[in-house]
């Protein structure tokens, strides 16, 4: 993996070059709607109420979407 890890982008792209760019592109145009989705979940309640587990840790949860996403060429 360290040599994929090479290969990802750190930079943030600032939000209103993605609303200048979703004028011309469809793409960008979905993706600029995410910019206003609230992402801040948790899943306290559930492992209170209800005992659940998540079934992979953090890691391995990542580790699990980079090995897709070279399976799947978004990372070459």
């Amino acid at each position: 993996m360290p040599t994929v890890a090479a290969k990802v982008s750190t930079r943030t792209l600032p939000n209103w070059v993605m609303y200048v760019a979703a004028l011309f592109s469809k793409q960008a145009k979905d993706a600029a709607h995410l910019l206003k989705v609230n992402r801040k979940l948790s899943n306290a309640k559930a492992r209170l109420v209800f005992g659940w587990k998540p079934i992979a840790s953090n890691e391995e949860a990542i580790l699990a979407s980079v090995e897709s996403m070279i399976k799947f060429g978004t990372i070459k």
